[in-house]
C-alpha cells in the first residue's frame, strides 16, 4: 500500500471582534451634566480644606479684641462640624443630594409651583384684627382706660404654657426674684398655667404667681387682660392665626406690646392697619422683639450711631456674618411651612405700597435698604471665613429697612448677611440643607419625606442641655458714605432661638414698662421696631443680663 498523502493543513480562521457599541451622545452629555458638578464641588471642597486661609482686610478679628471669643472659650462653647468633620455629609450631599436636587427636585418643584399658579390657588385670608369688619386702619380707642402707672401689672406674659413662653417665664422668675416686679402669666388653659406656676415657685419660693385665663379668640377676655397691664409680652404663634385680636386690643387700650413673631407678612398688616390707632392711644406696638430680629436691629443701629457721632457720616453699607449653634423645633418648622405655603395678601392700602417704608406720619419714607445677601457659599472678608445662605437674612433686612426709615441711618444702604463657616465643605452642607428646607415647602413629595424622616415633628425640640450649649455671634462691618468703617460683635451664649429668645422677650417688655421714656429713642405710640423704639437702652439691658458687645472704628 502506498502511504497516504498528508492532508494539507487547514488555515486557522480568526474571528473578527464585534463592533464597538457607541454610547449615544445624548447619554454622554447627561452623564457629564450629572457627574461634573459633583466632581467640581468635591474637588474644590477638598482643595479648600487642604489650603491655607486667605487674610481678610476687613476681618473683625484682625481689627479688635473680641470679648465674645474670650467668654466663648471660658464657657467651653464649641462650634459644630469644624475641620474635617463635615467630610462624610459633604460627600453625600455633593455626590447624591446635589444631582437629585438639580435633575429631580428642582424641576418637579417648578412644575408644582406652575400647577399651583394655574389652578388659581387663593392666598390666606387677610388678618382680621377686630370682630367687626372694616375697622382696620381707623383711629378707634377704648374709653375709661386706667393710666399706665396705675395698672395692676407691669408685665403680662401671654402664652406662658408654650415652649418659648415657659422659657421666658422661667427667666423672669429667676432674674427678677425678690425685685418687686409686678407680673402675671396668662393663657387659655388653667391646668397648664397651674403647672407652670408650680415650676416658677420652685425657682422662687417667695413668688406669688398671678394667673389670667384668656383665649386668643375671645376679644372680651383679651380686653380685660390688657387693661390690667402696662405691657403684654406674647409667645403665642403662629401669630397670623392666634395673634390678631391680642395685638389689636393692645392698640386700642393703650397697652404696650412685644412678641416673638418671625412672620413678616403678618407684621406688614399690623403696620398698615394698626399704626394710626396705636399712635392715637399711645400704645407702643413692637413686633419682632426676640431672636427675630433684635440682635441684627441692635447691631445696625450701633453702626449708624458710631459713624454719625465719631465720623459725621451716614451709614452706606452693612456686612454681617452670623455664627450660630441651635436646633429647630417642630413648632418652628410648622411656622416656616405655613408662611411659605399660605402667604398673606398685601395690605389693601395700595397694591404697590410697601409698609416697611412707612414713616410715623403715614407717608412713604425716603430712606431705603438694598438687600444683597449671599445665596450660595462665598468668601467673607468680615469673618475671614466662608459664608452661606442664612434663612433669616431677608427678614432681618426688612426690619432694618423699617428702622432706617424711622431712625434715618442713611438714604441708601446696602445690606448683606450670611452664615459663617470655617470651611467650604461646611458651608456647602448647611447651605444646601437650608435650600432643601425652603424648597420642601413648595414640593409636596420632598416635603412629605423631609417632615417624615428629617425634620423635627410638632412637640419636638431641643433639650435644656442642648440649648445651654447653643450660642449666637453676630459680627458686622459698617461702612460710611465717605469710607469710614465700624466693627461690631454682639454675642449670646445660649440658644438664641429659644432660651435667649425668652430673655430677649422679657427684657423688651421691661424696657417699655420700667425705663424712663426720656431715655428711649422714641416714646410715642405707633408700630415700631426694637431699635427705633427702645434703642441703646435695650442693648444695655441685654448686655447686663448675659450678652457681650464690642464696637470699634
Amino acid at each position: 500500500q502506498r502511504p497516504s498523502r498528508r492532508e494539507a493543513p487547514q488555515p486557522t480562521l480568526i474571528a473578527e471582534p464585534p463592533p464597538k457599541q457607541r454610547v449615544p451622545p445624548a447619554r454622554m452629555s447627561f452623564t457629564a451634566l450629572v457627574v461634573l458638578p459633583s466632581l467640581a464641588v468635591v474637588g474644590f471642597g477638598l482643595m479648600d480644606s487642604l489650603s491655607k486661609k486667605r487674610p481678610a482686610e476687613n476681618s473683625m478679628d484682625s481689627k479688635t479684641e473680641d470679648m465674645f471669643s474670650a467668654k466663648f472659650k471660658e464657657l467651653g462653647k464649641r462650634r459644630i462640624m469644624t475641620g474635617w468633620k463635615p467630610l462624610v455629609p459633604f460627600l453625600f450631599m455633593a455626590c447624591v443630594v446635589l444631582p437629585l436636587f438639580l435633575f429631580a427636585i428642582l424641576p418637579s418643584t417648578i412644575i408644582f409651583v406652575v400647577l399651583g399658579l394655574l389652578s388659581g390657588k387663593k392666598k390666606a385670608p387677610k388678618p382680621q384684627f377686630f370682630d367687626e369688619e372694616g375697622k382696620e386702619g381707623k383711629e378707634r380707642v377704648k374709653e375709661g382706660l386706667t393710666k399706665r402707672e396705675d395698672r395692676e401689672f407691669e408685665l403680662v406674659l401671654y402664652g406662658a404654657t408654650g415652649f418659648t413662653g415657659r422659657l421666658a417665664a422661667r427667666y423672669a422668675a429667676k432674674q427678677y426674684a425678690g425685685k418687686g416686679l409686678r407680673w402675671a402669666i396668662a393663657g387659655r388653659n388653667a391646668k397648664k398655667l397651674e403647672k407652670v406656676a408650680s415650676e416658677l415657685k420652685s425657682i422662687d419660693p417667695k413668688l406669688e404667681v398671678k394667673m389670667i385665663i384668656a383665649d386668643s379668640r375671645d376679644s372680651k377676655a383679651l380686653e380685660s387682660m390688657v387693661r390690667r397691664t402696662m405691657v403684654v409680652a406674647t409667645a403665642v404663634g403662629p401669630f397670623a392665626k392666634y395673634g390678631n385680636k391680642l395685638v389689636a386690643m393692645c392698640a386700642v387700650c393703650g397697652t404696650d406690646y412685644v412678641d416673638t413673631t418671625g412672620e413678616a407678612g403678618w407684621v406688614q398688616h399690623i403696620i398698615a392697619d394698626l399704626h394710626p390707632t396705636a399712635k392715637k392711644s399711645g400704645a407702643r406696638i413692637v413686633p419682632f422683639s426676640a431672636h427675630d430680629c433684635v440682635p441684627w436691629d441692635m447691631v445696625v443701629q450701633q453702626m449708624a450711631i458710631r459713624l454719625q457721632e465719631k465720623h459725621g457720616q451716614d451709614l452706606k453699607k452693612v456686612e454681617i456674618v452670623d455664627d450660630t449653634r441651635g436646633k429647630l423645633s417642630g413648632g418652628t418648622v410648622d411656622t416656616i411651612f405655613n408662611i411659605i405655603q399660605n402667604p398673606l395678601p398685601r395690605p389693601r392700602w395700595n397694591k404697590n405700597f410697601n409698609p416697611w417704608l412707612l414713616d410715623m406720619e403715614g407717608k412713604k419714607g425716603k430712606y431705603k435698604v438694598k438687600f444683597n445677601s449671599p445665596k450660595l457659599p462665598s468668601w467673607s472678608n468680615v469673618s475671614n471665613e466662608w459664608q452661606g445662605l442664612f434663612l433669616m437674612a431677608d427678614m432681618n433686612a426688612k426690619l432694618v429697612q423699617r428702622s432706617n426709615v424711622l431712625n434715618k441711618y442713611g438714604k441708601s444702604i446696602s445690606y448683606s448677611e450670611g452664615m459663617s463657616h470655617d470651611s467650604f465643605m461646611r458651608a456647602f452642607v448647611i447651605t444646601l440643607g437650608t435650600i432643601l428646607l425652603a424648597v420642601s415647602a413648595f414640593n409636596p413629595i420632598l416635603g412629605y419625606f423631609m417632615r417624615k424622616f428629617v425634620l423635627p415633628k410638632p412637640g419636638e425640640g431641643a433639650t435644656d442641655e442642648e440649648m445651654e450649649r447653643g450660642y449666637l455671634k453676630v459680627t458686622g462691618v459698617g461702612t460710611g458714605e465717605k469710607g469710614a468703617k465700624v466693627y461690631t460683635t454682639l454675642g449670646f451664649f445660649k440658644d438664641a432661638g429659644y432660651m435667649d429668645t425668652g430673655r430677649m422677650l422679657i427684657e423688651c417688655g421691661l424696657t417699655l414698662a420700667l425705663e424712663d421714656k426720656s431715655k428711649l429713642k422714641h416714646s410715642e405710640g405707633g408700630v415700631w421696631t426694637s431699635a427705633s423704639c427702645m434703642g441703646p437702652v435695650l442693648l444695655e439691658r441685654l448686655v447686663a443680663t448675659g450678652c457681650t458687645f464690642d464696637i470699634h472704628s
